[in-house]
């Protein structure tokens, strides 16, 4: 158990590479396994940063984004004795406010890596409203919107034109009350056609994309990184891999005494499997792996 009086006061500068010793000036060290959580994802880095101060991690793991923030947390060890403010722990330090950096269209970074793919996006966009921030005058405007560009073809086809047709033919005929009923039928078929329309995209297009909203990669015409990649590349820089090496690796983690350690569920199996694998017993498909992870 770590005390208040082994750790560092809160005032100590963690982005300045000086508040942390070379790896041979340490005597001192850590295991730390980090559970999930969005919150914990965001308060990981500058905690685990706080205790590098005086210890070196030597066992790190964790669960959901805990595994990101675990992962994280052994490419800073690994990066360590870098001694600049863009490598190691000074670099983990500003992630939450490099996450929170509003750099396009007035969204955050961490809104950013989150990116649909071209069949999954009309669910996302339904998904990003109900959990986003406004109103509920302004979600149920841009809910609106988004459900009617839910919309897929047979759905609408079949919801819409029957009403559209019946209220065309009032109009002409100048009955109220055949405006006021044509009208009603749209609406009950405008919210038939959307509810079928989502139903066959959860049925149909989220398996296409491997089960998820997002797969990780980029999304067709983004400027922006997506989560994967833009994660690889930041692992890269925090552990201070020197350009060209390749990616960071469990590897390179155990030659700087690092060990990095996170669990997976197999569903076929019914059992759960520990990353790194311990035996050579898994087949994989390179164009599969290619929809998921950077070259």
């Amino acid at each position: 158990m770590i005390t208040d009086r082994q750790t560092q006061p809160p005032t100590q500068d963690l982005r300045d590479p000086a508040s942390y010793p070379r790896s041979t000036q340490l005597t001192e060290r850590c295991d730390l396994v980090m559970k999930g959580g969005i919150t914990s994802g965001v308060i990981y880095p500058q905690a685990v940063c706080q205790l590098a101060i005086t210890r070196r991690l030597v066992r790190v793991g964790g669960t959901s984004a805990g595994a990101i923030a675990a992962g994280a947390a052994a490419a800073a060890e690994c990066g360590r004795d870098a001694g600049r403010r863009d490598a190691g722990y000074p670099r983990l330090a500003e992630l939450p406010e490099r996450l929170a950096e509003v750099i396009d269209g007035g969204h955050t970074r961490l809104f950013h890596l989150f990116q649909a793919q071209a069949s999954t996006a009309a669910l996302y966009r339904l998904v990003a409203v109900a959990i986003g921030r406004g109103g509920r005058l302004g979600k149920l405007l841009r809910g609106s919107f988004a459900a009617i560009r839910s919309l897929r073809p047979v759905p609408a086809s079949l919801g819409l034109v029957l009403p559209v047709a019946v209220l065309a033919m009032t109009i002409v005929d100048g009955g109220a009350w055949g405006i006021v009923a044509a009208g009603v039928l749209l609406f009950v078929g405008m919210l038939v056609a959307i509810v079928w329309s989502v139903i066959q995209r959860c049925v149909h297009d989220l398996p296409k994309n491997h089960f998820g909203l997002c797969s990780g990669m980029a999304a067709p015409g983004s400027a922006q990184p997506p989560l994967t990649e833009w994660l690889a590349d930041e692992f890269d820089r925090i552990a201070d891999q020197p350009t060209g090496s390749g990616p960071l690796t469990f590897g390179d983690l155990a030659a700087h005494q690092v060990e990095l350690a996170m669990f997976t569920t197999d569903l076929s199996a019914g059992t759960q499997n520990q990353l790194p694998f311990r035996a050579r017993v898994w087949a994989f498909d390179p164009s599969e792996m290619a929809q998921l992870f950077p070259t």
